[in-house]
C-alpha cells in the first residue's frame, strides 16, 4: 500500500532566517514588555490633587521597570511600611501631610516619590462645563453634548444631565463617559443642562441652548478644473457642479452659455464635463425638488489660452446658502501666473469693493468673511489684482435667507479653575462668529458688567458664590443666553506638583523602549502643576538632594544626567502662601546590554550572545527557559531546551547594574510530507491531546480614545490644550503639539513643536512655550497636529494623532 501525501503533525522549529525572530524585536514597534529592564522610576497619582480633610484620598502608584512592587509611607514618618500594591487608601486631617511610595524593580533596583499637600477643611463645589459644538442643530439629526466636571478636593463628580430641555436629569453620565446624543424633534431652542453632584453633596449647574431648525435649501454652481490649483484652460474639460445642501432634487438642468436657455437636461446628473474657449463665460444650473420648485444658480469665470497666461483669473466657489447674522466664507482660487495678488470683494452688491479682502501672496486660496443683516439676492463680486497692478473681475449670485434659529450659536462657555474671592478668574466663550456678547456676572439679571479682555479670555473677580449669565447677540439682533454657577473658593486649597522627565527630541524607533533616563542622553526636566485656585505659583529647585529648595527657581530646563543615583526635589508655592512638594529619588544607568537569542533547528539547544554598547559584561548569562518571567532556570552561553519549550529568554548584565533581555519564540509548525514507502499498520485510535502546538498572537498596540476640544485661540494662549488620553487600562501619555514645516517658517519658529506634555492623569494639558505663545498671539487662526504617545502599565504603545484648526 502506497500513502501519496500524508499530514503528519510533529513539532518543526523555524530558524532565525524563516521566523523565529527575537520576540524583543517583532515588540519594538510597540515596546518591549516581555524584555523591559529600564531602571525604576515611580510617580504617586492622587484622586485629589488637594484633598478635604475627611475624605478617602485614593492613591495610585506607577513606574517604569519589570515586575514592579511598592511599598507605601502613608503617614509620613519616613517609613514604607504602611501598605504594599499599586493602589492605596487615606484619610487625612487638616493642615500638611505628606505621603511617599517606594518601588522596587525585579533586579532589586529601587526609586522612591515623597510629596507634601495641603489638605483642607472646607467643601470645594465641584465644576461643570457643557460643550455643544455650534450650539445650532438640524431637527431630526443626532447632536453630540460633551460634558466636563471636576470636583477640586475630590474624586470624578456625579453628572446628570438634562438633554431635551423639560427641567428633569434624565440622563446619569457613566465614570469615563464625557459624551452623550441627543436629537431636537422640533424647531426653536432647546434648553440642555448638566449637573455635577460631589461625593459631600454639593452641586454645580450649567445650561446652554440648542438651536434646532428646519434648514432651508441650498444651491450653488461650481466651476472645477482637473487640477483644482490650475485656471480654467481653453479646450480642456472641467466639471461644471452643481451644489445642493438640504435639497432632494430630481432633475438637473444646465445652461452652458449663460443665455438663460438650459440645454441639457441631466435628470439625476449633478455634474458635466465640458471644455470652453477663450474669453469669459457664465454658467448656471437649475434644480427640481420633489415638490416641483425649481431653484437656479449662476456664475461667471474667464477661460485663458494656457495655465500659465498673465492674465488674471478667478473661479468663485458659489456658496450654496446663507443666513442673515451668521458670518460665511466667501472663497475662490485666484490665478496670477505665481505673481503675488489681491482680491477684494463686493459682497453686498452696491458696486464698491469695501466689503473684505485677502492679500494672498502667490498661493492660489483666496478667502474673506462676511455677514449679511438682510435677506435677498445678492450679485456678488471679486476682484483680483496681480502685482503688476492688472485686475479681473468675476461674479456670482447668493441668495441670503433669514435664519430659521431662534438665535446664534453659542458653543461653549469655559471658566478657569476655582479661585478664592477677589482673586480673578478667565472667562473663554465660543458663539457663532460674528455675535457679540455681554455679561451678567453679579446675578442682578442685567447684562451691564463688563469683565477686562485680553488675549486669554475674558477676566472677573467673584466675591460670593452666583449665577453668571453671558448673552451672545448677532447681526440681526436675536439672542442666545449661556447659564453657569460658580463659587469662589472658601480658603486655600494648595497647590501640588508632577515631575516629568521628556526628551528633548522624539525617540527615533530605534530608541524606543530604550529607558527614558541614560548616562549622556540630553532630558528636558519639566513640572506639571496641580493647582485650582489662582494666581500660581513660584517654583524653586533641589537638584543637590540636601533638603534645600534653593538650587534653581521657574523652569528647570535642560539636564543630563550620569550614572548615578539622583534626588531632585521642587517646592510650589501660590500666592496665598499654600506650599507643595515632590521630590523624586531614581537612578541613571548606561545602555543596557544588547543580548540575541538563537534557538537550533533540532530544538535541542539555546545559544545567546551578548555585548555592551558601553562596556564590560558582568557575571554569567541567566536563562528563562519556562517562561514566569524569572530568569532562575539556567546560565551560560548554551543551554539544553525541553521539548515542551516554546518561548525562552535570557538576561546579560552590565558592570554597572544594567539589563538587556532577549526572547525568542520556539515556533512549532505543521508540515506537509512526502513518506517513504510503508507497511500497512493499523490505524491508531487518534489523541484527542494532540495537535499543532498555536504561536501565542503577537501584542496588539494599546487602544486609545484621545479626547480634546477644539479651543479657541485666547484659550489655547492662555490655558493650553487639554487632553484625556482614554487609555484601555492605567497608562503615561506624553501629548506634543506641532506645525508643520511651512507654518514654523511663516511663523518665525526655529521649532515646529509648540509645547508638550506627559503624566499619569486622566488629563493631561498641554502649555505652549514662550515662544509659541509669542508668535501666536499675532495670528487669527493656526493649524497644528495633535500626537498622543502613551504607554500601558502592561508595556505596550498606543498613538492617536489629529489635526485641528484654531481661530481667535
Amino acid at each position: 500500500m502506497r500513502i501519496a501525501a500524508l499530514v503528519l503533525t510533529t513539532f518543526v522549529v523555524l530558524p532565525a532566517s524563516a521566523g523565529a525572530a527575537s520576540e524583543c524585536d517583532k515588540e519594538g514597534e510597540f515596546y518591549r514588555d516581555l524584555c523591559r529592564s529600564e531602571r525604576p522610576l515611580v510617580s504617586i497619582q492622587m484622586s485629589a490633587a488637594s484633598p478635604r480633610a475627611g475624605s478617602i484620598v485614593k492613591l495610585t502608584a506607577s513606574s517604569d521597570g519589570r515586575r514592579v512592587t511598592y511599598a507605601w509611607d502613608l503617614d509620613g514618618d519616613g517609613t514604607f511600611d504602611d501598605a504594599v500594591g499599586v493602589k492605596a487608601e487615606q484619610i487625612y486631617t487638616s493642615g500638611t501631610r505628606t505621603v511617599g511610595v517606594r518601588a522596587t524593580d525585579a533586579f532589586g533596583r529601587t526609586s522612591a516619590e515623597t510629596r507634601t499637600f495641603l489638605v483642607h477643611d472646607f467643601n470645594a463645589r465641584p465644576t461643570v462645563e457643557l460643550d455643544l459644538g455650534s450650539g445650532v442643530a438640524t431637527v431630526g439629526q443626532s447632536q453630540t453634548i460633551r460634558v466636563t466636571a471636576a470636583d477640586p478636593d475630590g474624586p470624578a463628580p456625579r453628572v446628570d444631565v438634562d438633554r431635551d430641555g423639560n427641567g428633569s436629569f434624565e440622563t446619569l453620565l457613566i465614570p469615563n463617559r464625557s459624551t452623550i446624543e441627543t436629537t431636537a424633534l422640533t424647531a426653536g431652542a432647546v434648553v440642555i443642562a448638566a449637573r455635577a453632584t460631589d461625593e459631600a453633596g454639593a452641586t454645580t449647574v450649567a445650561t446652554a441652548p440648542l438651536q434646532a431648525f428646519v434648514p432651508t435649501p441650498g444651491l450653488g454652481v461650481r466651476v472645477t478644473a482637473n487640477d483644482p490649483n490650475r485656471p480654467v484652460v481653453a479646450g480642456e474639460l472641467v466639471d461644471v457642479q452643481a451644489v445642493v445642501t438640504d435639497l432632494d432634487a430630481v432633475k438637473y438642468e444646465f445652461d452652458y452659455d449663460g443665455d438663460g436657455t438650459f440645454e441639457d437636461d441631466r435628470r439625476l446628473g449633478w455634474r458635466i464635463a465640458k471644455a470652453f474657449t477663450v474669453g469669459e463665460h457664465e454658467v448656471g444650473v437649475r434644480v427640481t425638488d420633489r415638490s416641483g420648485v425649481k431653484r437656479t444658480a449662476r456664475t461667471s469665470f474667464l477661460a485663458v489660452a494656457s495655465a500659465d497666461s498673465a492674465t488674471p483669473s478667478l473661479r468663485l466657489e458659489q456658496v450654496p446658502r446663507a443666513y442673515t447674522g451668521v458670518p460665511i466664507d466667501l472663497r475662490a482660487k485666484a490665478f496670477t501666473a505665481g505673481e503675488g495678488f489681491r482680491v477684494d470683494w463686493d459682497a453686498d452688491g452696491d458696486g464698491a469693493f469695501d466689503d473684505t479682502f485677502t492679500s494672498a501672496g502667490t498661493i492660489t486660496d483666496a478667502r474673506g468673511t462676511f455677514t449679511y443683516t438682510a435677506p435677498g439676492t445678492y450679485d456678488v463680486r471679486a476682484k483680483v489684482t496681480n502685482a503688476s497692478g492688472v485686475s479681473r473681475v468675476d461674479h456670482t449670485a447668493i441668495t441670503v435667507t433669514d435664519s430659521p434659529a431662534a438665535g446664534p450659536g453659542f458653543g461653549a462657555l469655559t471658566l478657569s479653575p476655582p479661585r478664592p474671592a477677589g482673586q480673578e478668574w478667565i472667562l473663554d466663550a465660543r458663539s457663532q462668529p460674528g455675535s457679540t456678547l455681554t455679561f451678567d456676572l453679579d446675578g442682578d439679571g442685567q447684562f451691564d458688567d463688563v469683565p477686562a479682555h485680553d488675549q486669554y479670555g475674558y477676566r472677573w473677580a467673584f466675591a460670593t458664590p452666583v449665577a453668571i449669565a453671558v448673552k451672545a447677540t448677532d447681526a440681526a439682533g436675536r439672542s442666545t443666553v449661556r447659564t453657569q454657577e460658580v463659587e469662589p473658593l472658601p480658603g486655600n486649597v494648595g497647590p501640588q506638583a508632577n515631575l516629568m522627565f521628556l526628551p528633548q527630541v522624539f525617540p527615533t524607533p530605534e530608541q524606543i523602549g530604550e529607558p527614558r533616563l541614560l548616562a549622556g542622553r540630553p532630558t528636558t526636566v519639566l513640572y506639571e502643576l496641580l493647582h485650582v485656585g489662582e494666581p500660581c505659583c513660584t517654583a524653586t529647585w533641589d537638584t543637590d538632594g540636601d533638603g534645600d529648595y534653593d538650587d534653581a527657581t521657574g523652569a528647570f530646563g535642560a539636564f543630563t544626567p550620569q550614572a548615578r543615583e539622583y534626588t531632585l526635589g521642587l517646592r510650589v508655592e501660590d500666592d496665598l502662601g499654600g506650599v507643595g512638594t515632590v521630590r523624586d529619588t531614581f537612578s541613571v544607568g548606561t545602555l543596557p546590554p544588547k543580548v540575541a537569542v538563537d534557538i537550533a533547528p533540532n530544538l535541542k539547544t539555546a545559544t545567546a550572545t551578548a555585548s555592551d554598547p558601553d562596556g564590560a559584561l558582568s557575571g554569567p548569562l541567566e536563562w528563562d527557559l519556562d517562561n514566569d518571567g524569572v530568569f532562575d532556570d539556567a546560565t551560560g552561553d548554551t543551554v539544553p531546551l525541553s521539548p515542551t519549550a516554546y518561548l525562552v529568554g535570557v538576561r546579560a548584565a552590565d558592570a554597572g547594574g544594567d539589563i538587556g533581555i532577549d526572547y525568542a519564540q520556539v515556533q512549532h509548525a505543521v508540515c506537509t510530507c512526502e513518506p517513504p514507502e510503508a507497511t500497512p499498520t493499523p490505524t491508531p485510535t487518534p489523541d484527542p491531546t494532540s495537535g499543532p502546538i498555536e504561536n501565542p498572537p503577537p501584542p496588539k498596540p494599546l487602544r486609545l480614545n484621545a479626547r480634546f476640544a477644539t479651543p479657541r485661540l485666547g484659550a489655547l494662549l492662555a490655558r493650553g490644550l487639554t487632553v484625556r488620553p482614554g487609555c484601555e487600562i492605567r497608562c503615561r501619555a506624553t501629548v506634543a503639539i506641532e506645525v508643520d514645516k511651512r507654518t514654523a517658517k511663516k511663523l518665525k519658529l526655529r521649532s515646529t513643536e509648540l509645547g508638550h506634555a506627559g503624566g499619569t492623569g486622566t488629563t493631561i494639558t498641554v502649555k505652549l512655550n514662550a515662544k509659541a505663545r509669542k508668535a501666536l498671539a499675532k495670528v487669527r487662526s493656526v493649524r497644528f497636529r495633535v500626537a498622543v504617545v502613551a504607554t500601558g502599565a502592561d508595556g505596550r504603545i498606543g498613538t492617536a494623532n489629529r489635526t485641528l484648526t484654531v481661530k481667535r
